[in-house]
């Protein structure tokens, strides 16, 4: 297939993906001009020129894949016609692949490594556009943004399911149906892709391909709940062979990217930080943003801190979380004989995961830091963790150091 095609993805509920010429491209796209658009993927043939490796459609493509553990820097643009809740989802569904991937993505004011457009349509219909995996970085250097998120005015969980569907493209994931064989009935497949607006050659190119057989895509599983396989209702294949509009990261989803980016120690967990709208820098596992009623937790979220253990293993010590009622502190250590059951204004919570109690080799220091009420802008006291030495170092902006928590795993592992 020519380097110079530009790769469109076409769909209504489900997500269907095209390849063609640009010309071809732009008569499909005329001929489409009363059809609900679904999502797209478009590469600019520069891209295609530098990515030295011919388009795939499906599975995971070796050949896209980011390095595992590297964080990658994304700047989002949030169009006039959208708002700040679209933005909050687009980043909880990024936080949710990183749950199983080993990737960092950082949300940046500048130096992205790629860029992320969210637009808002009053029509019913979510759609993308995104560059496939490393591509990112080719459209970032040409100025381009590497995903064009258009979301409709769906319920949430069909918003939710485009946006997943778009970063799994990020991460190098391509349709998963047309990887693995399926015996599919061709003219009750082209009947019924023809009714949705399809020609030919797209459903040829789109449905009946078959990509899997050139030793580039790998961990595939044969999935039909993946956010990454079309609408393939029943009746079209003679293998039995059928899907539906999936809105959440299946098993499989969830295979592929812990087997695709895989963590050097697979049970280890984010543990995140983020500024809550009172001013109290709040820290906990990466599930708590992405599944939170409070807003701000979302909102105000900037970064994985580093990476606990969730359950006891050898060597580690707990590392207990505390809250203040009174004052929004969130307070952790490893000493249970610093508060206990709680004390003060402080009550117990529960274990926030497990870290090393010494320096062991991969691990770093997770510095500790507390500033008094006299000193805070909010008259409240409030504790601060970073592994970031160079943030605070000795004390700074009413800081003062008092210890190393504890020894954590690092925010990416490679």
């Amino acid at each position: 297939m020519n380097f110079k095609k530009i790769l469109f993805l076409l769909g209504a509920t489900s997500t269907m993906f095209i390849s063609c010429d640009k010309t071809d491209l732009q008569e499909e796209a005329n001929s489409q001009s009363g059809i609900p658009q679904g999502h797209f993927y478009v590469s600019h043939p520069k891209i295609l020129e530098d990515s030295t490796s011919s388009e795939l459609r499906s599975g995971v493509d070796r050949r896209y894949l980011w390095e595992p553990g590297k964080k990658i820097k994304v700047k989002f643009y949030v169009r006039e016609d959208a708002n700040l809740g679209t933005e909050l989802l687009a980043k909880k569904c990024f936080l949710d692949w990183m749950q199983y991937a080993n990737l960092n993505f950082e949300f940046v004011e500048s130096g992205e490594d790629m860029r992320v457009a969210i637009h808002e349509r009053r029509e019913y219909i979510s759609y993308g556009v995104s560059c496939l995996g490393t591509t990112c970085l080719t459209a970032n250097k040409y100025g381009m943004t590497s995903v064009d998120l258009y979301i409709g005015a769906e319920p949430l969980e069909y918003r939710r399911g485009a946006i997943l569907h778009e970063i799994g493209h990020v991460l190098g994931f391509l349709h998963e149906h047309q990887v693995y064989p399926i015996d599919w009935d061709e003219n009750a497949v082209r009947n019924y892709f023809r009714s949705m607006g399809m020609s030919n050659g797209l459903i040829e190119a789109d449905i009946l391909q078959n990509d899997g057989v050139d030793g580039n895509a790998i961990n595939v599983i044969k999935d039909p709940k993946s956010v990454m396989t079309y609408d393939i209702p029943a009746g079209l294949t003679n293998d039995g062979f059928m899907s539906e509009s999936n809105f959440k990261l299946s098993s499989g989803d969830k295979t592929i990217a812990k087997n695709t980016y895989p963590h050097k120690y697979p049970n280890s967990k984010p543990f995140v930080r983020t500024k809550r709208s009172c001013g109290m820098y709040f820290y906990c596992d990466i599930s708590e943003v992405i599944n939170a009623t409070w807003e701000d937790l979302m909102s105000g979220y900037e970064k994985v801190e580093c990476r606990l253990f969730p359950s006891s293993t050898s060597g580690v010590v707990p590392l207990y979380r505390y809250n203040s009622d009174q004052t929004g502190d969130h307070f952790y250590t490893t000493d249970w004989s610093e508060l206990g059951y709680g004390k003060g204004v402080y009550k117990y919570e529960y274990v926030a995961g497990y870290v090393f109690p010494k320096k062991v080799e991969g691990t770093i220091p997770l510095y500790r830091y507390y500033r008094s009420s006299t000193n805070s802008p909010l008259g409240k006291g409030d504790h601060f963790y970073t592994t970031d030495w160079n943030e605070l170092g000795n004390g700074k902006n009413g800081y003062r150091y008092e210890r190393i928590a504890g020894y954590v795993l690092p925010a990416s592992e490679k």
